[in-house]
């Protein structure tokens, strides 16, 4: 098997506007959001408007088993305005599907503040929350 550094080379990607994982994606449940995003690499990744998509596609590119599952998240898609979806006459083709270019959504603006990075691993205080507070309860129970 071949590795990559996905987030180190440049020239394999899906350009997506940064509204999509701003205000999209937080309003999308999880599985809405693998099929919304294996819908974006299969048009806007291949330069198309439009792609005809089998469930055995949605299922191996999104890692969700369920047909019912991934008709639920495109219904949802399509309820909300931002995949549409046709079908050809030929029984055997899939569904075709295309991501809404006239969906509109309102966008936060974002404040810019400068980051500073370091190779040192973060140091934590000790922090007393219920959660620590029962680990701590189970190990002096022990």
């Amino acid at each position: 098997m071949k590795t990559v550094k996905p987030f180190a080379r440049q020239g394999h990607y899906t350009a997506v506007d940064n509204a999509v994982l701003d205000e999209i994606m937080p309003m999308l449940s999880g599985n809405e959001w693998k099929v919304l995003s294996l819908i974006i690499r299969q048009t806007i990744g291949w330069q198309k408007d439009i792609d005809g998509i089998a469930y055995s596609q949605f299922r191996d590119g999104t890692g969700i088993k369920s047909n019912t599952t991934i008709q639920k998240s495109i219904n949802e898609l399509i309820k909300l305005g931002i995949v549409e979806v046709g079908k050809t006459s030929n029984i055997n083709d899939p569904h075709f599907y295309r991501l809404n270019k006239e969906y509109q959504i309102g966008v936060t603006e974002n404040v810019k503040c400068g980051v500073t990075f370091s190779v040192k691993p973060s140091v934590t205080e000790n922090v007393n929350t219920k959660e620590s507070k029962e680990i701590q309860k189970d190990i002096i129970l022990r």
